[in-house]
Parts: C-alpha cells; structure tokens; sequence
C-alpha cells in the first residue's frame, strides 16, 4: 500500500497541507477542535510521519539527493549539469545541507534504487530533473508519499512541486531577436521530444515567428536532436537546400556548439555566414572564437527555490509550490 501523506488528510478534511502539518508537529496556530480531528483523521488513515522530516526539523543531519538521469547525458547537455550540480550542492552547503549525488539511467535502471534511499534514510528528500511530460518518476514519488522537488515540469502530474525556466519566453525572445536582426528564415534545433522543455522552448519559436507574421516551415524545424551526429547530418541537411536557413535557433547550447563545429566543417562561420542561438549559457561558449548568443537560466535562483520548497514541505510553512523563473536573453558576436 502506498504511504499515506499530509495531502490525503488535507484533501480529506478540506483544510491547507500547512494547517495539517503544525497540527502533527504540536505548532501554534491551529485550534483544539481542528487538532484533534487532524489527529484522528492520521489515524484512520495509518499515517506514520517521515522520519526524515523529523531529521530536519530537529536540525539533524540533513542530506538532499540529486538523482541524475544518465541517459544520452554525453550527447547533448552534460556541460549544462556539470555547472546545475555544482551550484546546486554550492546551495545546499549554503543552506546547511549534504549533497548526494546519485547517478542512474532511465532507459536500463529501475528508479526503485533511488527511492530506496529516501525511505532507508540516508537522504531526507529528492531533487529531480529532466522533467518528462509524463514522468513515472513524478507518479512514483507521489503515490510513496516521498518528498522531491523537480528541475521541470510534468505537464501530466499537475499537483507537484517544481521549479523551472521559461523556456517558451526564453526561445521566443532568442527568436525575435534574430528577426529584429532581418532573419525571416529561421531553422530550430530541437531536445529530445520526451523532454517537457523540448515543446515549451518549440512552442516559444512558433510564437515568435507567427507575431512577426512569418508561417513557420516544417522543413526548417529539427526536432528530436540527441547525438552529435544526428545534429551534424541536420545542419548539413539545412544548409544544402536550395532556399537554407540563414539563422539558427538551438534548444541547447551543447545543440548549438555541435551545430556550429558541423558548419565550420563547411567552411561557415557564426555570426559571418549566418547566425545562431543557443540556450542554457554554459560558461565556455562566452570565451569560444565566435562567443554564443544564448538565453541565461537563472541556476542559483533555481536551486536556491528547490531547497526552500523541500524545507517548506517538511515544515508545513506556506509559500509557493510551483516556480516559474523568467530568463535572459545574452547577446554575443554568434548572432
């Protein structure tokens, strides 16, 4: 049976998850007759409460798990979660917690080795990432009752807490600016189509195009990119048809950097023989030979908000539950 959490007695008695929780942990602010129901709704249900949570209201040993989905990551964004675990366990040290690293891939693991360390106690909540649009994980973790934040959205799950980036803003704007620059061709090289960012940051090319009363071409869209040789033979693609894209907009700057290494290939270069955006803004890609335009997510913000939202879950103090950042746009010599 799965383990009964603070949300079924909420929902069971129409009252905040919030009211719930300092009704549990003996707080001030709810009445004697609200308490005692509280109390002996818990009951009926079988609720136990996660020792974890105790762990850190006590101010105990608290330690986060990150668990990284290994899949394709030396493809097309392995740069981009170097630099997201760095600030994220630079965030955590800040706010008094460990971080574990646990690694595993979705295509051949079960994320059963990954639970089990939240339930043995060796870690007190979950971070996630690489938000699908339907994620077992996302179902997984709310039906066990266990406490996680994602990097993401799962556009299927409504009711979970996440934090992300616009994605569609961010693209959008990467877009407009490449018009405002005369670019009515635009091409867009697109993530992995199981990923949620993938159709957000599509979505904001789409927007971008149509405000400009340009009609989006299926021929200039790529979606689906995960290697490097997918990207290259797309990119040689675009640029040897007869009318080729004389822009590029990348879901990534890893796509961007694999798209730019297969024009030079081709004797092109960004920013000279046509232009190109990325997004992410990994260091690296200021300092290249042609430094990348590319659209900022705002990590330590990111990560500082996943933190607050596991503390606010274990604590029952109120405050938002879903985060969405807004980006910035960085304009280099690439576009």
């Amino acid at each position: 049976m799965a383990r009964r959490t603070i949300v079924e007695i909420a929902e069971r008695l129409g009252v905040s998850t919030a009211t719930v929780s300092r009704a549990l942990n003996n707080a001030p602010g709810v009445g004697d007759v609200r308490r005692q129901a509280i109390l002996e709704t818990a009951a009926q249900l079988g609720y136990h409460p996660n020792a974890s949570a105790r762990r850190l209201q006590g101010q105990q040993s608290q330690v986060l798990c990150y668990a990284l989905d290994t899949t394709d990551r030396l493809s097309t964004d392995q740069f981009f979660f170097q630099d997201f675990v760095a600030v994220l366990a630079s965030c955590c040290a800040a706010q008094g917690f460990d971080l574990l690293l646990h690694t595993f891939d979705a295509a051949r693991d079960s994320f059963d080795a990954v639970t089990r360390l939240v339930h043995s106690g060796r870690a007190d909540a979950l971070i996630l990432s690489d938000a699908r649009s339907d994620d077992l994980r996302v179902r997984q973790l709310s039906e066990a009752g266990l406490p996680f934040a994602m990097f993401g959205r799962c556009t299927a799950v409504a009711n979970h807490m996440w934090v992300d980036v616009d994605g569609c803003a961010g693209v959008r704007a990467a877009t407009t600016h490449l018009i405002a620059r005369g670019h009515t061709r635009i091409a867009l090289l697109g993530l992995a189509g199981e990923f949620s960012c993938a159709h957000e940051r599509e979505r904001g090319y789409h927007e971008a195009l149509l405000a400009a009363g340009i009609t989006p071409l299926t021929a200039l869209v790529a979606r689906d990119l995960r290697t490097p040789a997918e990207v290259h033979m797309v990119v040689n693609a675009l640029f040897d048809a007869d009318d080729p894209p004389t822009a590029l907009v990348a879901s990534s700057d890893m796509l961007a950097l694999q798209a730019m290494f297969a024009a030079s290939q081709r004797g092109l270069q960004a920013g000279r023989d046509y232009a190109i955006t990325g997004f992410d803004d990994l260091p690296m890609l200021a300092h290249i030979a042609t430094p990348l335009t590319t659209v900022r997510q705002p990590l330590e913000q990111v990560c500082d908000a996943l933190i607050a939202m596991v503390l606010r879950a274990f604590s029952g103090e109120p405050g938002p539950t879903q985060v969405l950042m807004q980006p910035e746009l960085i304009i280099r010599e690439s576009s």
